[in-house]
């Protein structure tokens, strides 16, 4: 095995709103110790497809937000805003 291969990918910061929304929720259910099993019972889907928003391959729904709102907390409205703010602090990078 060489170096490389040891060495973790570098982070790329998220860049679209299904991203943000993803890595917010992922957040708050860290800061609440909800794990994907539990997340996945009370919002009523499989933890097969909690894995693929939780990984990025597919977008959460807005009917699913809705549903994380008593678990979590936090509203579709605070969650937007906190996509909004994240998105209105621009990089150099950025085009």
């Amino acid at each position: 095995m060489t170096t490389q291969e040891l060495v973790a990918p570098a982070y790329t910061a998220p860049t679209t709103y299904s991203e943000i929304i993803r890595d917010e929720i992922k957040a708050e259910c860290g800061r609440r110790g909800i794990s994907q099993r539990r997340l996945s019972r009370v919002i009523g889907i499989s933890q097969q497809s909690l894995s693929d928003r939780w990984r990025g391959r597919i977008p959460w729904t807005l009917d699913e937000v809705e549903r994380l709102e008593p678990v979590l907390g936090l509203d579709r409205g605070a969650l937007l805003f906190r996509c909004a703010r994240r998105d209105s602090n621009p990089q150099p990078s950025d085009p």
